[in-house]
């Protein structure tokens, strides 16, 4: 969990921010699954925003 810091003017609960995940996924000889997700919310809990990345082989 990340706490988003105050903006450029001291503003906290900023409206608008940028986030970036950097992810790396890796093939082999062996049979695969995995998932990130990603998911953004506020302090009362509540959902905004959420990306989910998937990779499974069914070997």
């Amino acid at each position: 969990m990340v706490t988003i810091p105050a903006d450029s003017g001291g503003v906290v609960g900023a409206q608008n921010f940028y986030v970036q995940a950097k992810v790396w996924f890796e093939t082999g000889t062996i049979a695969q699954t995995g998932m990130l997700m990603l998911s953004i919310g506020d302090t009362d809990g509540n959902h905004l925003a959420s990306i989910r990345v998937a990779k499974y082989e069914l070997g």
